[in-house]
């Protein structure tokens, strides 16, 4: 969370980025052309509705902390959300462009 002079806050990262990005072009964030700009925006809602949603189902169903929370709780939906999450996390970690877009066509299936 930032907290702005004028006692606003932003709480997404990526209203941070921009704002910060905003005041301090260099070095640059978000991208310079429409290209990088449109790469950088795909890769950042990937890793929310991928990695981030896979994390999410993972803790909920494998936590026992949560079991009274998570009622009930699938330890191998869980267990699966966990290995489902990893292979992403390898996925981003990839410096291929193209190895992140059949991931996330395959994962769709």
């Amino acid at each position: 969370m930032l907290e702005l002079d004028d006692g606003r806050f932003l709480s997404e990262s990526r209203a941070i980025c921009t704002y910060l990005e905003g005041l301090y072009p260099e070095p640059n964030l978000m991208g310079r052309t429409a290209e990088e700009r449109a790469f950088i925006e795909m890769a950042d809602r990937q890793v929310e509705l991928y990695l981030l949603a896979a994390i999410a189902n993972c803790v909920r169903h494998t936590h026992p902390g949560l079991a009274a929370l998570e009622q009930p709780q699938f330890a191998d939906f869980g267990a699966s959300q966990g290995e489902k999450m990893l292979g992403y996390a390898r996925v981003f970690a990839s410096p291929s462009p193209t190895s992140r877009r059949s991931a996330a066509s395959s994962s769709r299936a």
